[in-house]
C-alpha cells in the first residue's frame, strides 16, 4: 500500500511538470518534488536489479519493469528541469542527479531483464536413510553426496 502511494505521489509530481506554485521562482518546484520522490525508490530498484542480475536463479520481470518505468520518468524529470534551469539562468545540480540516478536504474533494469539466468544444478546433497540393524531394530544413517 505504501509503495503504491509513493508511486502515485511521484507520478503526480512528475505530471505537474513545470507548472508554477506561484509567480516567479516556483516554476520548477513540481519537477523538483517529482524527482526527489522518485530518487529513493529508484535507488532501491537499482539495488534489487543488481542483486537479481548477479543471482543464478530466475526472477519475475516485475521489479526490473517498474524500475525501467520509474527510471525513465526520473530521467525525463531531470532533463525537463535542466531545460527549465537554462531558460531562467538558474543553477540546479538536482537535474544532473535525477538524470544520473534515473539512467542508472534504467540500465540496471535492462541488464536484469536480459541476463541469461539458468537454474543452477545442485552439486551436493544430504540424504537420510534407514537400514535394518542386527537386533531387528531400525538404524538411521546420513549420507553426503558431491558431484564433480
Amino acid at each position: 500500500m505504501m509503495k503504491r502511494m509513493i508511486l502515485v505521489i511521484a507520478l503526480v509530481g512528475v505530471m505537474m511538470g513545470n507548472k508554477s506554485f506561484g509567480d516567479g521562482d516556483g516554476e520548477g518546484l513540481g519537477l523538483m518534488f517529482g524527482g526527489i520522490i522518485l530518487t529513493l525508490p529508484n535507488l532501491v530498484f537499482t539495488g534489487i536489479n543488481i542483486a537479481q542480475a548477479n543471482s543464478p536463479y530466475e526472477h519475475s520481470g516485475v521489479i526490473p519493469s517498474i524500475g525501467i518505468l520509474t527510471g525513465g520518468l526520473e530521467v525525463y524529470d531531470g532533463i525537463k528541469l535542466a531545460i527549465l534551469d537554462r531558460r531562467y539562468h538558474g543553477n540546479n545540480e538536482f537535474s544532473s542527479l535525477f538524470v544520473f540516478v534515473g539512467s542508472f536504474t534504467v540500465i540496471s533494469g535492462i541488464l536484469n531483464l536480459t541476463a541469461n539466468k539458468k537454474p543452477q544444478d545442485t552439486r551436493s546433497s544430504w540424504n537420510l536413510y534407514s537400514f535394518p540393524a542386527r537386533d531387528k531394530s531400525m538404524g538411521m544413517g546420513m549420507s553426503f553426496s558431491l558431484r564433480f
